[in-house]
């Protein structure tokens, strides 16, 4: 998972890209800066809402389900979209800590890539990411364009670090009100206490 302080260059890591793989560096940078949100958030809304019978027991990890395994409905495991858990978190907040509330519209970009097109004209090397809307009526003979963006190095780079922004808001909040760090690779998403001592 991509941490609030990741670095957005990379000079070291990757010396020789060219410049389309470095778009494809970036764009794969911010489809991972999504996946964190998603986790830190929903990892948040397990500490904060998740009645103690929905929490998995100590130690017990989703790493090590494989397909089939019945595990508990929580909010890191039920069907909500992005949009409805970034609500119910911003919902879950104490009252004037507007600072750690998430900027909901970065659902949009994340729903263009998913269900618009990416491409460039045959004169321009420059990425455009379009999306459709549905279409009106049944027998609808044209849709309208929602979205036509430029999708260059500079945008890439800017939703990146936005989105990052929101993965530090979670991460603080979670830290002030519940204790501990929600970035940890190690995390189990568990109620926290000792096998013994989530018995009693």
């Amino acid at each position: 998972m991509l941490s609030p302080n990741t670095k957005l260059d990379w000079p070291r890591m990757r010396p020789q890209l060219e410049p389309n793989d470095d778009w494809i560096f970036h764009l794969g940078a911010l489809l991972s800066s999504f996946h964190s949100l998603e986790f830190i958030v929903r990892a948040f809304l397990s500490a904060r809402t998740a009645p103690p019978a929905q929490r998995p027991p100590y130690g017990e990890s989703l790493y090590d389900a494989p397909p089939g395994t019945l595990v508990l409905l929580n909010p890191m495991t039920d069907y909500r979209t992005l949009l409805q858990i970034l609500r119910a978190y911003n919902a879950s907040l104490p009252k004037g800590r507007t600072s750690w509330m998430v900027d909901e519209g970065v659902v949009a970009i994340r729903d263009a890539f998913a269900h618009g097109r990416v491409a460039a004209p045959a004169d321009d090397p420059t990425m455009h990411l379009i999306k459709f809307a549905r279409p009106s009526t049944k027998n609808a003979t044209h849709v309208h364009v929602v979205d036509n963006i430029a999708v260059d190095l500079s945008w890439l780079k800017a939703k990146i670090s936005h989105v990052l922004e929101q993965v530090s808001k979670v991460a603080e909040a979670h830290e002030s009100l519940h204790g501990g760090s929600l970035t940890n690779r190690r995390c189990r998403l568990t109620d926290g206490r000792p096998k013994a001592a989530a018995r009693r």
